[in-house]
């Protein structure tokens, strides 16, 4: 791994590996005309604290640009690739298998796909601007990127759309935004509340700022939001051997409650506003900082300062150059997962953050809900019955840390599920008395649990139309829950 210094006199290595890439190119290059176009500039000289004067900050906003050498592929790889219909290397992943980490393929930088995207990138919204200096995921439609607000002086989080999404599906999303603008400003002009008071909007990410970019791979949407949040997915075993649990063990269990009962209130606002959320699963589910001083700390010492990048390669073996190849970035950011585990480590105030609205759609309460009976999938169509069913499912991952099975309640096993509930096996490598590596806790008292399996029940029902409104649900939990800290 060869670790690369920032040119002082620059102001980043960027300028100096593109003039290398793209020495070869004679031409103007398309991506940096469209970027002139469309608002995206290439500005190394403005640093991520050029409004912050300390020295410490400053010295944070260095980022360290690690390169891993990855082994060459052989003659027959590209032979394949090439049969394929490749232009790019596909990237070895083998490295980093043990972790989980992967990065996305070179090929899916095409025409309405994703928009390439350099570290020190610079995409300028309408409330300010905002510099790439770190990856925070991707998927198959988007990728997320933790970027430095120039004008405030802080890390946010930059989602950017793929190209393919259709126009009425934009709109429909941009009057879903327009929606969480309006309560989210109804309720700061509201008198102080108690904690079971508080709006349901404060629990959702209701974006900070919303533009569009037009790169060469088309327009894409682009939702600047809260960057120090963390998601339930990353509570997933399988990606780290040290992973650390939601809650740490000097933390009240009950917290829990309190967590579902502010993600309920956050449906809740959607759905009585017409709303369908369209897509609550372990990655939409995140959780804020209650304390953002803190937050910022985090994310000062993580974001930039240790970033994995691989070299984007073709199989004809020429540099990258920008009028040939102006889809693709010239490197591929792997994701900083350890800045979602410092995120849950260090998190002593939970608070739910349900995010990503692509899904989410204006729905008639009236619309006719398809009947279902094929456990454990909802209906493929977006519902309000589907979003009842996923909140339920992902409300058992809160409350026990994947220990509890939803499936238990889907079938009617309740009795199976309360013992789950009443008794919760918890993985603890650490404890010798552990039988076979787990041990059990109580969280939840007797009345607890009885609440929980009945509201639980009514949200998991296999037919839809049996399942509990967002109401129902909400009246259900005793107000109480809201307060746990």
């Amino acid at each position: 791994m060869n670790r690369l210094q920032p040119n002082r006199e620059t102001g980043s290595d960027i300028v100096m590996k593109h003039v290398a890439d793209t020495a070869s190119c004679t031409h103007p290059s398309p991506t940096l005309l469209a970027e002139a176009e469309c608002g995206l500039r290439i500005d190394p000289e403005i640093s991520p604290t050029e409004d912050n004067k300390s020295q410490q900050d400053e010295e944070q906003s260095e980022p360290d640009f690690d390169h891993y050498a990855e082994p060459l592929p052989t003659a027959a790889e590209i032979a394949e690739w090439k049969a394929s219909g490749r232009t790019y290397e596909m990237p070895t992943y083998w490295s980093y298998r043990a972790n989980n980490i992967l990065v996305e393929d070179p090929e899916d930088y095409q025409p309405r796909k994703l928009h390439p995207v350099n570290l020190g990138d610079i995409f300028i919204g309408s409330k300010s601007s905002y510099k790439i200096v770190d990856k925070l995921d991707f998927h198959d439609y988007d990728a997320s990127w933790a970027v430095w607000d120039i004008n405030a002086g802080c890390h946010r989080g930059l989602k950017i759309e793929s190209g393919n999404q259709l126009i009425s599906e934009r709109e429909e999303l941009l009057k879903v935004y327009e929606f969480l603008s309006v309560e989210a400003k109804r309720a700061s002009e509201m008198k102080e509340r108690r904690p079971e008071q508080k709006p349901g909007i404060n629990f959702l990410d209701v974006p900070y700022d919303v533009f569009n970019v037009t790169g060469p791979n088309g327009s894409h949407l682009c939702t600047v939001t809260d960057a120090c949040t963390f998601s339930l997915r990353s509570l997933n075993r399988s990606e780290f051997v040290d992973q650390k649990p939601l809650l740490q063990e000097d933390m009240n269990p009950k917290i829990r409650l309190r967590l579902m009962f502010e993600l309920c209130k956050a449906v809740q606002v959607l759905h009585n506003g017409g709303i369908v959320h369209g897509k609550i699963d372990p990655w939409t589910v995140r959780f804020a900082y209650g304390y953002q001083s803190v937050a910022r700390e985090v994310a000062a010492e993580n974001l930039g300062n240790d970033i994995w990048k691989i070299s984007v390669r073709r199989l004809d073996g020429a540099h990258l150059c920008n009028e040939l190849d102006a889809t693709v970035p010239k490197e591929l950011v792997l994701p900083n997962k350890n800045f979602a585990r410092d995120m849950r480590e260090w998190n002593k105030a939970p608070i739910v953050c349900l995010t990503d609205f692509s899904k989410s759609r204006f729905l008639s309460h009236n619309q006719s809900e398809a009947m279902f009976d094929t456990y454990p999938h909802t209906p493929g169509n977006i519902t309000y019955a589907r979003d009842i069913f996923d909140l339920g499912d992902w409300c058992t991952t809160i409350l026990a840390d994947e220990a509890a099975n939803y499936k238990h309640l889907s079938r009617g096993e309740n009795e199976k599920f309360e013992r789950e509930l009443s008794s919760i096996a918890i993985w603890n490598p650490n404890d010798p008395e552990a039988v076979e590596g787990y041990t059990y806790e109580t969280w939840y008292d007797k009345t607890e649990v009885e609440i929980l399996c009945k509201v639980l029940g009514m949200m998991g029902r296999k037919d839809s139309s049996e399942r509990a409104s967002i109401d129902a649900v909400v009246e259900m939990l005793p107000v109480e829950w809201g307060t746990y800290e």
